[in-house]
C-alpha cells in the first residue's frame, strides 16, 4: 500500500495547510489510536513538543484524537525529541509523539511517532495507520474515553538519565561547548547555563515566534566547515541536541580526555567496527545472522559501546561486544567479608549524596549505599490503580541503576515508576536524601545489586533528615535481601562476562539493527504453523533494519582529517574529480580535461569535472573539504612535460603521471 501522509521523518509540512491541520491531526490521531486499541486494551501514548508557537494547537488536536479513540494521553511540555524516545520506554508508554519539525522554518511543524521501544515505527504500522484514516471516525463511549494528564517533571528525568550517562569522575568545567541552539534545543541551552557546564560560544536569532534558526550566511558549505573544525578542536566539542545528546556529550568529551591523556594520541579501538560493518552491507545481500551481528557491532545512539580493552584488534579477536543497557556486570568473585564494625547513627549535615557524605567521613565512595525507592502498579480491567507495592533498590554508591536490568526483575514485567514523596515517607518516615534500608516505618521488597550482596560495614541513610547510619551488615541488622540481582551499568575496568579481560565503554553509531518481537504481532494476525506434536503455533517474530541514512555519518567519523571528509570508494558522491587549472584560458587543458574525463565515465567511473575556473587553492580546498577520494589535476605547464597530476585524497602529495598512462592509473588505484 502507498503511504501519502508518512515520510522518511513521520508526517510534516507547513501549518494551516494540509495535513498540518488541527481537523486533520485530530483524525490522524483518531486512527492511530484505533490501531493502538486493536493491539492492547488501554494504551497510553505520551506527548512532547518544541517550541513552535503551533505546537500548542496541534497537540490539542492529538490530545482531542487520542481520547475520542480510548487512548489515555501524558503531555510532557517542551522537551527535546530524545526525550520523548527514552520516556515512552521508561514509562512503559504504548507509544510516544512528537510535535516538531525540526530545523525546518518555524512555519512548518511535523508529527513523528515513536514504538514502545522508543523507535522509528515499522513502515507496516505507518500502513495500518493509513487505512484506518480511509475509514469513518468511529467515537467511544463517554465511559471509555481517554484521560489526559501531565508528567511535571518530564524534563527532570531525561536529565537524570542524561546525566546518569556520564561519568562521575569527568568535568565539563574549562571546556568551551558550542550548541546547535536552533529550534527544540534552544529550551535547553538556558539548563546548560545554570548547570556551568561549560563556556558556551554560539547562538543563533530568532526567525518566528519562540524559534531559533540558523543565520542565512550559515551555508552547507559553511556547516561543514564547523562540524570539522569541532571535530579537529582538542578544547571544543558541540552539542547538537535533536540528536542523543548524552552520549553526543560523553563521546566528545571522552575522545578529549584520551587525547590529553594520552599527549596527543587518540586510541580509536571501535574503528574496526565500522569496517566490519561497512565490508558487510557493500554490494552484499544481508543475512539475518549477520544483521544480528552488527547489531552488536553498532549500538543504539544513546545506550553506548562495550568492548574488551585493547588498543589494536587482531584479525580473530573473539571479543565480547554489548550494549551498556544489556551488559552483564558479573558477581564478585570474593564472598562477603566479617562485620568489623559496629553499627551507628552518624551526623551527615547537609550531606544528601554519597558523594558527600563519603567525603565528610573521609571514606572511598564505594563503600556506601544508595537508596533508589520504585513502585509498580496493579491495574483493573478499567486501567486504574488498585493496588501499589513499593520497592527499594540499593546500590554502590559509584554505580547507577540499568533500567532495562530493573525492568526484567520479577514483579517489573508491567512496567515501573518512582515512588512518590508521600509513598516514600509512609515506608520510610523521612524525606529523599537520607533513605536506608535500616528501621523501616512500613515493609517493602529489598533488591540489593550483587555488588551490594557482598558487602560489610557499609554506609546508608539513617532514615532521618541529616543523618546516615554507618557499619551496617547484612545478617546482623537488617534481614538479608529478597532478591538479588545485576541491576546497575557496567563500568570501564568491570570484569568482562566472557572471562577475556576487562570492559572498555565505547561510543557506536547505530547503523543497524535487530528486535525480537515474539508472538505480539502473530498473535493479533492469528499466524501460527503445525508444531512437531501436530498443534498450531503461534510464529516467532523479528525484525531488522539498516540505517541508510547513519551509514555516511559513520563513515566520516571514522574516515576524516583538518581538510574535511575522506569518503570511502563505494559510497563517495563522487569517485574521482579532474581539476583543470586555467581551464578558460587554455585550449589544451580544456581538451584534456575534457578526454581524461569522458575516459573515465567510460571506464565507469563516477567522475566530476570542475569548470567553474577557480583559483587551485581554493578549488582543492573544496574537494578536499567535500571528501572526493581521487583527484587529478591538469595544467598547461605539466601538459608540455606530457604529465598531469594524481592525488588521492589521503596521499601527503600528488604524484606526476604520464598524460598517457593517467587512465590506467586511476583505475588501478580504485581496484587496489
Amino acid at each position: 500500500m502507498a503511504r501519502q501522509y508518512f515520510g522518511t521523518d513521520g508526517i510534516r509540512g507547513t501549518v494551516g495547510q494540509k495535513p498540518i491541520t488541527p481537523d486533520f491531526i485530530l483524525r490522524l490521531a483518531h486512527a492511530v489510536g484505533r490501531v493502538l486499541k486493536s493491539q492492547e486494551a488501554h494504551p497510553t501514548v505520551l506527548i512532547g513538543k518544541d517550541t513552535r508557537i503551533s505546537g500548542y494547537m496541534l497537540e490539542s488536536a492529538l490530545e482531542s484524537g487520542f481520547n475520542s479513540a480510548g487512548v489515555d494521553v501524558v503531555l510532557l511540555g517542551p522537551v527535546p525529541t530524545p526525550a520523548v524516545a527514552y520516556l515512552t520506554r521508561a514509562q512503559r508508554a504504548s507509544l510516544g509523539v512528537v510535535i516538531s519539525a525540526s530545523h525546518n522554518p518555524f512555519a512548518d511543524n511535523g508529527i513523528k511517532f515513536f514504538s514502545a521501544q522508543g523507535t522509528k515505527l515499522s513502515d507496516a504500522w505507518e500502513e495500518a495507520v493509513e487505512a484506518a484514516l480511509l475509514e469513518d471516525p468511529v467515537w467511544v463511549d463517554s465511559a471509555a474515553l481517554g484521560k489526559t494528564r501531565r508528567l511535571d517533571d518530564a524534563a527532570g528525568r531525561y536529565i537524570e538519565f542524561c546525566k546518569s550517562t556520564f561519568s562521575n569522575d569527568l568535568t565539563l568545567k574549562g571546556l568551551k561547548i558550542v550548541v546547535d541552539a536552533a529550534r527544540e534545543a534552544a529550551t535547553y541551552q538556558r539548563n546548560l547555563n545554570a548547570q556551568n557546564a561549560g563556556k558556551v560560544v554560539a547562538d543563533w536569532n530568532p526567525d518566528g515566534p519562540y524559534m531559533r534558526a540558523t543565520p542565512k550566511a550559515l551555508t552547507s558549505h559553511k556547516v561543514a566547515q564547523i562540524n570539522h573544525y569541532m571535530l579537529r578542536s582538542e578544547e571544543t566539542f558541540s552539542l547538537k541536541y535533536r540528536t542523543p545528546s548524552p552520549v553526543a556529550l560523553r563521546n566528545r568529551y571522552t575522545r578529549w580526555y584520551f587525547k590529553r591523556a594520552n599527549s596527543g594520541e587518540e586510541m580509536d579501538a571501535s574503528a574496526f567496527r565500522y569496517a566490519d560493518a561497512f565490508a558487510a552491507m557493500q554490494g552484499q545481500a544481508m543475512a539475518l545472522p549477520d544483521v544480528a551481528r552488527l547489531h552488536h557491532l553498532c549500538c543504539a545512539d544513546h545506550i553506548g559501546l562495550i568492548c574488551d580493552k585493547a588498543g589494536k584488534r587482531a584479525a580473530d579477536d573473539p571479543r565480547y561486544q554489548d550494549h551498556l543497557a544489556a551488559a552483564e556486570a558479573l558477581a564478585p568473585a570474593h564472598a562477603r567479608g566479617a562485620a568489623t564494625q559496629a553499627m551507628a547513627k552518624t551526623a551527615t549535615p547537609a550531606k544528601s549524596t554519597c558523594e558527600d557524605v563519603a567525603a565528610l567521613l573521609n571514606v572511598p565512595l564505594n563503600t556506601t549505599v544508595k537508596s533508589l525507592v520504585l513502585a509498580t502498579d496493579t491495574l483493573n480491567d478499567k486501567g486504574e490503580v488498585v493496588k501499589s507495592q513499593v520497592w527499594l533498590l540499593l546500590l554502590r554508591g559509584d554505580h547507577d541503576m540499568n533500567e532495562v536490568k530493573v525492568g526484567k526483575l520479577p514483579g517489573f514485567e508491567g512496567g515501573f515508576r518512582f515512588a512518590t514523596l508521600s509513598e516514600i515517607e509512609d515506608h520510610f518516615g523521612c524525606k529523599p536524601g537520607y533513605l536506608g534500608p535500616v528501621n523501616l516505618k512500613q515493609p517493602l521488597k529489598i533488591v540489593a545489586d550483587r555488588e551490594v550482596a557482598v558487602m560489610a560495614d557499609w554506609i546508608c541513610g539513617a532514615n532521618e533528615v541529616d543523618f546516615h547510619t554507618t557499619g551496617v551488615n547484612w545478617g546482623r541488622d537488617l534481614p538479608e535481601p529478597a532478591l538479588v540481582a545485576d541491576i546497575r551499568n557496567v563500568v570501564a575496568g568491570d570484569k568482562s562476562p566472557d572471562g577475556q579481560g576487562e570492559l572498555a565503554i565505547e561510543r557506536g553509531i547505530e547503523v543497524g539493527h535487530v528486535f525480537y518481537l515474539g508472538t505480539k504481532y502473530s498473535k493479533a494476525m492469528n499466524a501460527t504453523f503445525l508444531g512437531e506434536d501436530g498443534k498450531p503455533q503461534f510464529l516467532e517474530m523479528g525484525c531488522y533494519g539498516i540505517g541508510i541514512t547513519r551509514l555516511p555519518a559513520a563513515a566520516i567519523e571514522q574516515n576524516h582529517d583538518e581538510r574535511g571528509i575522506i569518503w570511502p570508494d563505494a559510497i563517495a558522491p563522487f569517485t574521482a574529480v579532474v581539476c583543470p587549472i586555467g581551464m578558460d584560458r587554455s585550449e589544451a587543458v580544456k581538451a584534456e580535461a575534457e578526454r581524461i574525463y569522458n575516459g573515465l565515465l567510460e571506464a565507469g567511473v563516477d567522475v566530476i569535472l570542475d569548470d567553474r575556473g577557480e583559483r587551485p587553492g581554493a578549488m582543492f580546498a573544496d574537494w578536499e573539504l567535500i571528501g572526493v577520494p581521487h583527484r587529478i589535476t591538469i595544467g598547461d605547464k605539466g601538459l608540455k612535460d606530457g604529465l598531469v597530476e594524481y592525488q588521492h585524497r589521503r596521499d601527503a602529495e600528488s604524484s606526476k603521471v604520464p598524460v598517457a598512462d593517467i587512465l590506467a592509473h586511476v583505475k588501478a588505484r580504485l581496484s587496489a
